[in-house]
């Protein structure tokens, strides 16, 4: 499993010391669970990251970070870890159950940040820790978890000497919360300097600040508007009035608390009410999401303007995202900001522009994905999951239910297609027991999302419920789109629980109405299911008709994710016609679209079908690898295989075993279980692989090479003039995985350039 550890943008001041201790305590003979306690501000979680940055050698499965601020129910503890870890998974098995199941004995650091508002799950870390004896986890949170075997460390307060060693600047360099102050004030103004009287002020800042790395960089940010001297003054004045927070908070935390309010006092109205709106936003949001909120703040202001004077006073940090900024808040924060939301009389306004915002992207995406840029859509709402669950959970709670349904309806195919079942299922089953509150479009919409939630976790009898309401709906509408989508569901379910013909019926009515509306998508959507149906029943060359005119209209869609399906649907026939070798090519292109998708369903199915076809081309042992990786993958994701696939299933696998002696396709499995799902499909998209003796022999200058199939494509259209973008796109894979083919290309055709590939290619008939 690879590190995934966030990168701060600017360095750790210090903690030399308190790096190697933690760092210590978790290689120690108890150091399972180590939990770093202190106030908010006082510099936990870069603490923990800079450890678990220094200790990723020391676990050989890698570090997971896992930020559990934009969560406040102790529930979401278990479905948030597993998708930090990469298991957007399914199934009847309780969560902590698979989560255990799929660390197993793996070596790995899991980083649990911000837990104090989930303490009620601590009993989930110590079921892990029991059930996965080389797990270790290092928390973060401002109280102990008081579980057994947990080590606590207290993080103190940056360092800070007495006043009378402060006499002087080589001195004053030495001290830590000096040195965050001068760093932190030169990257807003790169003349700051350090002067004798001027670092007596500013240690005295820093120990007003009491060390608080939080407060120390908000102050810093200042001194383009106050310098020192006239910063120190202020604080005098303010500290006084700011103190009194309640009695059972930290002291530290009361100061902390002054840092922010002090900070947000130099804001003008205009820009304090945009802070206050801008912490309904959970995990940061991009500009436009500010824009939409600013809408609706009186006087209105210019929110570029009131972002960037945010940015200056450190009440807000900017972070990018597929080369668009985005701007969120710290969380002790965005904590201050809503308080003073809720005081303003504000917050329900502000939520529900933040509902409508959300709402009004879900159904902008809604129709993107199924087009050219359905992947661009997943991964931007991917990106708004906590927000986009904030709105749901906003709806809920002001029995907002006609606006909540619309936005289920809308994320269908984002929660589908992304594996977001668990919560969004159960929260939208809480709405819909009020549906008879909405309109029939939209109930029928949202039921219609219920039964695919349904499904993909395997509870047919539920999904069924709800599709055939769904399907009524509709019909009182006379909605054809809808029907036909809610027979395509039904069909779904018919065929893996065993009734095909009852789903043909169902995927023939739907085809119709499909072809009535015009709807490609869902035309191609159907003929791939009748396909599906025909390869059940044994009708090999019509799925494979079927599967190829899906495919095409799926390509001139632009659509990557039913291209990805029907290249795995398509492959898996020709496997059962015997031509394996196309099966291959086509398969690698599927597993390669589906990778770009994260559909993990998809990915194992291709890698089941990659499988069967490298083990008859001579490559049995990798077969079995990633036979055995596709096992695992289905575990991980909940997602066995249908009842309807079983026995096809077994027989692939006894085909593999029988090429293999028994220790070696164990041996082989077993590997491929052990990989992470990332490696096995690298591995299945490896180019060592050569095509049957009978395929066209390639000479170069460095001897006789064979093209794998893929090669051979990809060469026919550098032939032609195309650059690698357009290769791309034909071929529905990757530029990076162009840029590898040619550079193989270039190798096994013993040339340098492309044009001397092309004329090559040209000699040899491929042009």
């Amino acid at each position: 499993m690879a590190a995934r550890v966030p990168t701060p943008l600017t360095s750790l001041i210090g903690r030399e010391r308190e790096i190697a201790a933690v760092a210590a305590m978790l290689v120690g003979k108890s150091g399972r669970l180590v939990t770093l306690v202190g106030p908010g501000g006082v510099g936990k979680t870069r603490l923990a990251l800079r450890v678990a940055a220094e200790m990723a050698d020391s676990f050989p499965d890698g570090v997971t970070f896992v930020s559990l601020a934009p969560i406040t129910d102790p529930r979401a503890v278990g479905s948030t870890v597993a998708q930090a870890l990469g298991m957007r998974g399914v199934g009847d098995a309780p969560l902590t159950d698979r989560l255990a199941a799929f660390l197993g004995d793996r070596h790995l650091l899991l980083v649990l940040d911000n837990f104090e508002q989930v303490s009620e799950a601590a009993p989930l870390v110590v079921d892990l820790l029991g059930a996965c004896p080389n797990l270790a986890m290092l928390v973060t949170s401002r109280g102990p978890l008081r579980v057994s075997g947990e080590q606590q460390f207290l993080v103190p307060p940056l360092a800070l000497n007495p006043r009378e060693e402060t006499s002087g600047t080589t001195e004053s360099a030495e001290i830590e919360a000096i040195r965050l102050f001068v760093e932190r004030a030169r990257a807003v103004d790169s003349d700051f300097v350090v002067m004798s009287e001027s670092a007596k002020v500013v240690a005295e800042i820093c120990r007003r600040l009491d060390g608080l790395p939080l407060a120390i960089e908000l102050a810093a940010a200042r001194v383009k508007v106050l310098p020192p001297p006239a910063m120190l003054a202020r604080l005098e004045r303010r500290l006084p009035l700011l103190t009194g927070g309640p009695r059972n908070m930290p002291a530290r935390q009361q100061t902390l608390r002054a840092a922010i309010a002090w900070g947000y006092d130099l804001l003008s109205p205009t820009e304090q009410a945009l802070f206050r709106w801008l912490a309904v936003f959970v995990g940061g949001c991009p500009l436009e999401g500010a824009e939409a909120l600013a809408a609706g703040i009186q006087p209105r202001l210019g929110v570029l303007e009131g972002i960037d004077s945010l940015l200056d006073r450190s009440l807000l940090r900017q972070e990018t995202l597929d080369g668009e900024p985005r701007f969120g808040m710290l969380e002790t924060v965005r904590e201050f900001a809503l308080e003073r939301l809720e005081e303003a009389g504000e917050e329900d306004a502000a939520r529900r522009a933040h509902a409508g915002y959300y709402l009004a992207l879900a159904e902008m995406a809604e129709p993107e994905l199924t087009g050219p840029a359905q992947i661009a859509w997943l991964n931007r709402l991917e990106a708004e999951q906590h927000n986009l669950r904030a709105a749901f959970g906003w709806t809920l709670e002001r029995n907002e239910v006609e606006l909540g349904l619309r936005l289920a309806g809308a994320l269908m195919r984002f929660w589908e297609h992304h594996s977001h079942f668990s919560e969004e299922r159960r929260w939208l089953d809480r709405a819909l027991t009020r549906r008879e509150q909405v309109s029939a479009p939209v109930r029928a919409k949202a039921l219609h999302t219920a039964g695919v939630l349904a499904m993909g976790q395997s509870h047919y009898v539920q999904a069924t419920a709800y599709l055939s309401e769904s399907l009524a709906l509709f019909r009182s509408l006379g909605d054809r789109y809808g029907i036909a989508f809610a027979l395509n569901r039904l069909g779904t379910i018919d065929l893996y629980t065993g009734d095909v013909e009852r789903a043909e019926r169902r995927f023939e009515e739907g085809l119709a109405l499909m072809r009535e509306v015009g709807d490609q998508d869902g035309i191609a959507a159907l003929l791939g299911q009748l396909g599906y149906a025909a390869l059940l029943r044994g009708q090999h060359d019509r799925a494979v008709t079927s599967f190829e005119e899906s495919l095409q209209r799926y390509r001139d869609l632009g659509s990557r994710l039913g291209s990805g399906k029907m290249l795995d649907n398509l492959g898996r026939a020709l496997l059962e016609q015997g031509d394996d070798a196309r099966a291959l090519c086509l398969l690698e292109e599927g597993l390669d679209l589906n990778r770009e998708a994260g559909n993990r369903w998809y990915i194992a199915e291709c890698l089941e079908a990659l499988a069967v076809a490298e083990s008859r081309l001579g490559a049995a042992r990798r077969g079995a690898q990633l036979w055995g990786a596709a096992e695992a993958l289905r575990e991980t994701i909940g997602a066995p295989v249908p009842p309807s696939e079983r026995a096809h299933n077994e027989r692939w696998l006894a085909e593999i075993r029988s090429r293999l002696d028994d220790s070696s396709f164990t041996t082989a499995r077993s590997e491929g279980r052990a990989m992470p799902w990332e490696q096995a499909v690298a591995r299945a998209a490896a180019d060592d692989r050569l095509l049957p003796p009978s395929s066209p022999i390639i000479t170069g200058n460095g001897g006789h090479e064979l093209l794998t199939p893929r090669e051979h494509e990809v060469l026919r259209l550098l032939a032609a003039g195309h650059s690698n973008r357009a290769i791309s796109e034909a071929l529905f894979i990757s530029v990076p995985t162009v840029k590898v083919h040619v550079t193989n290309l270039l190798t096994k055709l013993g040339v340098e350039s492309r044009s001397a590939a092309a004329a090559q290619a040209h000699r040899l008939g491929l042009g």
